[in-house]
């Protein structure tokens, strides 16, 4: 291997490492500026060699000119919308049917406290499938109407916590790896939310309303209407980011438990909650509901 080819490597390499810290940990150690740096020192480097560009190249996350509209594609799985409620006797009941769904008594009066649940504060933003093939980004769906949703991959490929490639941090401490992070399945589907953080709102607003253009009306109203632009430099301007929570198809399937799989996917690059908590029984989960109540 050249020289240019082991800097190109070790660059991506340095630069997943600082994407994770920034947007999985939330512990960056270098700054933006430096960042973007490293950045067009790959750039230079992979423009001198074009054979050595890869499509998870971290400067390949932009296209480079606008798509012509978005193909529809079918869900491997269903994907579901998430409903809500604000009353306790709603959740109580939910939790009686999970029961007798698992075999308990209809009432839920049994083992129901052996139930266990794994839960999180809710983002407000857009639901979007990610499908990696062979530890690589493949597709990205918006949920549509459950069944099928729009390719919306190439404005996704823009988001900068969403990895191109999913893997152990190879720049980290080999010790705080931890043992989720032993491979990646063949096939992996992974639900969460994409969304605008409340200052990148207000950032864009600014921008509207001085060149004289009507401002967003919400941070998950301007989300969607970023995700539905045809032009994906004009996404990555934008600053979304993207958190995730669920799952879709995964092949092998091992995991014994969804917070088993949140751990598993934290550990290959993937952005999860920071917040989230586990408990057992309804009585504990309401008390983490009325915990987080009081944190807001």
């Amino acid at each position: 291997m050249s020289s240019d080819a082991k800097q190109i490597a070790e660059l991506r390499l340095q630069l997943e490492h600082h994407n994770r810290l920034y947007y999985v940990e939330a512990k960056p150690v270098i700054s933006d500026r430096r960042f973007d740096e490293l950045l067009a020192e790959l750039q230079e480097l992979e423009d001198k060699h074009p054979e050595l560009v890869t499509p998870d190249s971290p400067t390949q996350r932009v296209g480079g000119s606008p798509i012509e509209g978005f193909r529809t594609v079918r869900h491997a799985r269903r994907m579901f919308s998430i409903d809500n409620t604000y009353r306790r006797e709603d959740l109580e009941s939910w939790h009686g049917r999970v029961v007798k769904g698992l075999g308990g008594a209809d009432d839920g009066s049994l083992f129901g406290d052996a139930v266990g649940y794994v839960l999180e504060p809710k983002i407000d933003g857009v639901a979007v499938s990610l499908r990696y093939e062979g530890g690589r980004l493949a597709l990205a769906l918006s949920r549509g109407d459950g069944e099928r949703g729009d390719d919306i991959t190439s404005n996704v490929r823009t988001i900068r916590a969403v990895p191109l490639t999913l893997g152990v941090d190879e720049q980290a401490d080999r010790p705080k790896r931890g043992k989720a992070a032993t491979r990646v399945p063949d096939v992996l589907e992974v639900r969460g939310e994409v969304y605008m953080p409340q200052a990148e709102f207000d950032r864009l607003n600014r921008l509207k309303v001085k060149a004289g253009q009507e401002p967003f009306a919400n941070p998950r109203n301007s989300t969607a209407g970023t995700l539905k632009l045809l032009d994906p430099r004009e996404v990555g301007r934008r600053r979304l980011l993207f958190i995730a929570h669920g799952r879709g198809e995964v092949e092998p399937d091992s995991f014994e438990s969804h917070s088993g799989f949140l751990a598993a996917i934290r550990a290959w690059g993937l952005p999860t909650n920071p917040l989230m908590g586990t408990c057992t029984g309804i009585d504990e989960a309401w008390r983490f509901i009325e915990g987080f109540e009081s944190k807001r």
